[in-house]
């Protein structure tokens, strides 16, 4: 965005605008007072603009700004770590097969030298030459032991500097989730919009393709649980744009009308990952409910992509479903809806992934499934939110048991 100040005749400022390294000439754009630019080639790029005033003298110098487009994922450090990663696991395998083809040939030829002594035993009164060739193969076999002594040193070093490469990664790893959880609130956010909340998050990897987020705009409180397409480092990657997308939609554009944020997410993701619906083409996107509470107007707003609402009322139980379209490219690509209720002092909303109903646990090894959840949110509903989460957490941990967790869990509940 940009500005030319003129106080006699505003409304006749005009501008044009140029971006050095992408435009070829000067943009003309009258009194409009912004540039949009897409998809552009990681590099450094000087911005200018020129104003000018009712009598239409432009400036001559000016304004202009750096804008640089940093390298896509595939050309990271990250990437590069992981290639070298592979190569180096590659190496390793074949290593192991060298020391398993030599250990054999150890063997071998260590039965060998028993044989040969033994004839060497019995038959002392062979000629002078026998003894020698004998004495040959020995040191012959002896030689070849210690070659395969000196190999296995060289496949020990080897297996440590591989050994050293995870450990960087996984210290990578590390340190992507406490960016991750930077952009995510605190799990004990407080807000006057609602009398208590709790966010249950429970990663299944070190970082989450589940995210949740927080927004207070134009005195209304938004609340979204998401579930990205996959779950560790891909699911992560997913989770960051749609934090950054939604903080651009809402905090930035102002957007506060559940489906219209639901809608801008989606384009946002398709321009963003390149869908265009193809046949063979990576269907990458999220699940989400998002719900905007409105205390002025005494109102609450929901929409859901794959993923609905439960609201609880006195141990009464309502489901609102959500739209049957994910936030990404779709067969149908409809606006999604949005759901509106007034506002009832004590009720509680849910929302939350599919990661809690779908863990494997029990005698039976079975999902646990929705309807259960479901039943067990009703029962513990009159309780304070802090004590439903521990309540969740322990009910979930007895199901899944020494089993592993297959998926990211994400609940979120409050009471208004």
């Amino acid at each position: 965005d940009f500005v030319a100040l003129n106080y006699i005749f505003p409304e006749k400022n005009q501008y044009k605008y140029i971006l050095e390294g992408y435009d070829k000439d000067w943009n003309l754009v009258k009194d409009r007072r912004f540039a949009n630019y897409t998809s552009l080639p990681p590099a450094t790029y000087v911005f200018r603009v020129k104003g000018s005033n009712n009598d239409g003298v432009w400036n001559d110098i000016g304004r202009s700004i750096v804008v640089v487009i940093h390298p896509a994922w595939y050309q990271t450090q990250t990437f590069r770590i992981s290639a070298v990663l592979a190569i180096l696991l590659l190496i390793y395998l074949l290593v192991r097969m060298r020391i398993r083809r030599i250990e054999n040939q150890k063997k071998l030829l260590e039965h060998l030298v028993q044989v040969r002594t033994a004839e060497v035993v019995a038959q002392k009164g062979l000629i002078e030459h026998q003894l020698e060739e004998i004495s040959a193969q020995r040191d012959e076999i002896i030689h070849q032991r210690d070659e395969i002594e000196k190999q296995r040193d060289v496949a020990t070093k080897q297996r440590d500097q591989i050994g050293l490469a995870r450990k960087e990664i996984m210290d990578s790893i590390v340190y992507a989730k406490r960016i991750q959880r930077a952009t995510l609130p605190d799990e004990n956010f407080k807000s006057p919009y609602v009398k208590d909340l709790f966010i249950f998050f429970k990663p299944k990897d070190i970082v989450s393709g589940d995210f949740y987020w927080i927004s207070e705009r134009d005195n209304k409180l938004i609340i979204v649980a998401a579930d990205c397409t996959g779950h560790g480092v891909p699911g992560a990657f997913m989770s960051m744009l749609g934090i950054s997308f939604l903080n651009k939609i809402v905090n930035e554009e102002k957007i506060t009308k559940p489906h219209l944020i639901l809608n801008g997410l989606r384009q946002n993701v398709i321009k963003a990952l390149h869908q265009s619906g193809a046949d063979d083409e990576a269907r990458d996107g999220m699940d989400l409910s998002m719900c905007t509470i409105d205390r002025i107007n005494g109102v609450i707003e929901y929409s859901g992509a794959n993923n609905p609402l439960y609201i609880i009322s006195n141990k009464k139980d309502e489901v609102i479903k959500a739209d049957k379209m994910p936030i990404a490219i779709f067969d149908v690509m409809d606006s999604f809806e949005t759901h509106s209720f007034p506002l009832v002092e004590g009720d509680c909303y849910y929302i939350f992934s599919d990661g809690y109903a779908d863990q494997f646990g029990g005698e039976d090894q079975k999902k646990f499934k929705y309807k259960p959840f479901r039943e067990m949110l009703i029962e513990h509903s009159d309780k304070p939110m802090a004590e439903q989460k521990e309540i969740l957490n322990t009910v979930f941990e007895n199901w899944r048991g020494p089993h592993e967790q297959i998926d990211d869990v994400l609940v979120i509940g409050f009471r208004v």
